[in-house]
């Protein structure tokens, strides 16, 4: 018996990262102390048991996405971060608020159904200015550092289409 070992080549012209902001960027005011089990998010505060641990995160995870959107090659591939505010789930349901593991199969399933086969309905929901922030890569960062915005529903992920040329979007 003969095994070949058949060798593809791919290639990647960009790293795409994508993160939650997590509200890390408000002010340490606006970390609450609250007789909470979980980290609780609103637009304006969150909420959380052991606030100076909360303060210590968002020191660390601000430091970590602000290396992260500096930096502009990875093993010589092209690296973006891109952001969901103040999470994923917030920017695709419209819900701030923690959501059981069986709550989440059902909205992913839902999503699934909902953009399978229509990537240009998913570019246009992602790409609305009741989401998308608007301007270039660094003005969106400039604007989720600002105020409560990293708490807010606003996601830069639209520029990764508006850079694309991904047929069949139309």
């Amino acid at each position: 018996m003969h095994l070949e070992r058949r060798e593809e080549q791919y290639s990647m012209n960009e790293n795409i990262h994508i993160s939650d902001a997590d509200g890390v960027y408000i002010s340490e005011n606006d970390v609450i102390g609250a007789e909470v089990d979980d980290i609780q998010y609103y637009e304006d505060h969150i909420a959380a048991r052991n606030v100076y641990a909360v303060i210590e995160r968002n020191k660390r995870k601000g430091d970590i996405l602000y290396k992260l959107r500096k930096t502009k090659k990875v093993h010589g591939i092209s690296y973006r971060i891109y952001f969901n505010s103040c999470n994923l789930k917030h920017v695709l349901y419209g819900e701030l608020r923690n959501y059981s593991d069986e709550e989440k199969q059902i909205l992913s399933d839902d999503f699934a159904d909902r953009y399978d086969g229509k990537a240009g309905e998913f570019v246009e929901f992602i790409s609305d200015l009741s989401i998308a922030v608007p301007g270039t890569y660094q003005k969106t960062w400039d604007y989720i550092e600002q105020n409560s915005n990293s708490l807010n529903r606003h996601s830069n992920m639209h520029l990764i289409f508006e850079k694309a040329q991904m047929p069949g979007l139309q």
